[in-house]
């Protein structure tokens, strides 16, 4: 938690007291009893002077106080010298091992770093047993307010992210300024947003292959670069860049269109011609797309393509109502975190977003053979093996490509040692951090070295959150060396996968998220956890 905001609460611990006994949150008072199990371990998280956690033990909730400021401590023990209380704050210490049926946390998010919030939703979770469920209540703010921090954290954002680490949300809803949200930790259920794509994919008639592209750039998107996505401030709506969704629609025709496989009905695509005249092999072409300087004739295929999805499957991609929705142009001093923006943005419902977060690999597997079907019914031939095998690998070659990486550590060989050991490297094995077999990622940031033995026993595990934080000091030191051998390249890489620039990437919040995608890659598609012995 915010240590200004703490030492506030301390020194303005009578005001404050005042004020929240003036005020009763009649409507939180009321989910509780709509949410909450009674007659089981409760917390109340930010208790404050303890009004709330008075509340709740009248009224059939046993619970603890949490409290970080001191003053307020002192406070509600003596209002309420028969109730518990405790010093505790977010993100809970790794040393707090209490387990709650039921977590209440009013007031207290906004006041949470943005480098801390990831560690802290982590907490809660890890906080609450199997189907428990936590209360949380925030309101939007403008910075620092008389000491203390207010961030502004949007609603879905918050949702996404206790989604994507575990939590099922129940409800989601305005009270006022006030945004409330009920979670409930459990496994993962089917959701609305499969339902909707479901529909895109079985009940509506297709003469090209567009809706499956749309679909597994947004899966791969979701997936891999979910940082570059930003919030609608009035709408339930997602808006992901048109240019990351144009540049894997090269990416997946290139090797069709090369190979000269009909992808419509009618006499062409519209941007096959200019597609066929780029002169570059394709891992030059991969390399240009992500750099920071586009050459002209790829800018100009990229505005080819993404006008062929705003015409195509974005406008026709639902039954009768339109599911997504082109957007030109947005106000960037109103979404000022706005990323890649120059071809627009596409706005898509928040249910999918979230489903295709917790469901991608699955929904792409299943998209990509129904492409090659659709593709062998357009071509009136019997070639589906060879049209699931160009699909497949139009992506990125399985080749785990680490030869950038390698040849500029075999260029500065002195003093490396092991990522995960600390072992003194004479030779070494470069890590996929993540591994190819859950994350098909060649980023500079996911590879890292390691002694060839303990590359054997990590083989396709996910390093554990307590390694992360272990051996942080030696990730970011090879992160470094990325950064200034390859300034854009590393930049724009990291800005994708872990939403943060090359800067924040060496500090707490490049631990932070890193152990968030690590996470939700292991809740998502099960990886193994791994420690070395």
């Amino acid at each position: 938690m915010h240590s200004k905001t703490i030492q506030t609460y301390n020194n303005d611990a009578d005001n404050i007291s005042k004020r929240h006994l003036a005020t009763k949150p009649t409507r939180l008072y009321t989910l509780i009893e709509t949410f909450f199990k009674k007659s089981v371990p409760t917390a109340d998280l930010g208790c404050g002077i303890g009004r709330d956690t008075s509340w709740l033990n009248l009224n059939g909730y046993p619970t603890i106080g949490l409290e970080p400021a001191e003053k307020m401590l002192e406070i509600a023990r003596s209002s309420f010298p028969e109730l518990k209380f405790r010093e505790a704050h977010l993100p809970l210490s790794n040393s707090f091992e209490c387990k709650f049926e039921n977590l209440f946390c009013c007031a207290v998010l906004m006041h949470i770093p943005r480098e801390q919030l990831v560690s802290s939703v982590i907490s809660i979770l890890k906080s609450l047993t199997t189907n428990g469920r936590a209360i949380l209540s925030w309101r939007s703010g403008q910075g620092e307010t008389d000491g203390r921090l207010f961030e502004t954290y949007h609603p879905g954002q918050i949702a996404q992210l206790f989604e994507s680490l575990g939590g099922n949300v129940l409800l989601q809803e305005e009270d006022g300024i006030w945004h409330n949200l009920v979670i409930e930790k459990s496994d993962l259920n089917k959701r609305e947003g499969i339902a909707q794509i479901q529909d895109i994919i079985t009940r509506e008639r297709k003469t090209a292959t567009y809706k499956f592209a749309l679909l597994r750039a947004l899966c791969e998107v979701s997936r891999y670069e979910s940082h570059t996505v930003t919030w609608h401030r009035d709408a339930d709506m997602v808006l992901v860049p048109m240019k990351r969704l144009a540049v894997r629609w090269i990416y997946y025709y290139w090797p069709l269109v090369k190979n000269e496989v009909r992808q419509t009905t009618y006499k062409k695509m519209a941007f096959e011609d200019q597609l066929k005249e780029i002169p570059y092999e394709f891992e030059i072409l991969r390399s240009q797309l992500e750099g920071s300087k586009l050459p002209k004739e790829l800018h100009r295929l990229l505005k080819k393509v993404a006008e062929t999805i705003k015409l195509g499957p974005i406008t026709y991609a639902g039954d009768e109502k339109q599911i997504f929705q082109f957007m030109p142009s947005l106000d960037a001093t109103l979404y000022p975190q706005l990323k890649e923006s120059e071809f627009g943005m596409v706005s898509i419902p928040i249910s999918m977003w979230r489903d295709l977060n917790l469901f991608s690999h699955w929904i792409e597997d299943s998209l990509t053979i129904q492409w090659a079907e659709l593709t062998e019914k357009i071509n009136k031939d019997r070639r589906f093996g060879i049209y699931l095998d160009l699909i497949t690998k139009s992506v990125q070659k399985d080749d785990r490509s680490t030869s950038t990486v390698r040849s500029l550590l075999e260029k500065h060989r002195t003093g490396h040692e092991c990522v995960w050991s600390g072992k003194k490297l004479d030779e070494f094995a470069v890590d996929h951090m993540i591994p190819w077999s859950l994350w098909r990622n060649n980023d500079l940031w996911n590879l890292l070295p390691s002694h060839p033995k303990i590359n054997g026993q990590k083989s396709d595990c996910l390093p554990s959150p307590e390694l992360i934080r272990k051996r942080f000091d030696v990730i970011k030191s090879y992160w470094e060396l990325y950064g200034e051998a390859f300034p854009d390249l590393f930049e724009s890489q990291i800005q994708r996968g872990l939403g943060i620039s090359g800067s924040e990437a060496v500090t707490s919040l490049g631990r932070d998220s890193l152990e968030q995608v690590i996470t939700r890659v292991n809740i998502v598609q099960g990886g193994k956890i791994w420690n070395p012995s």
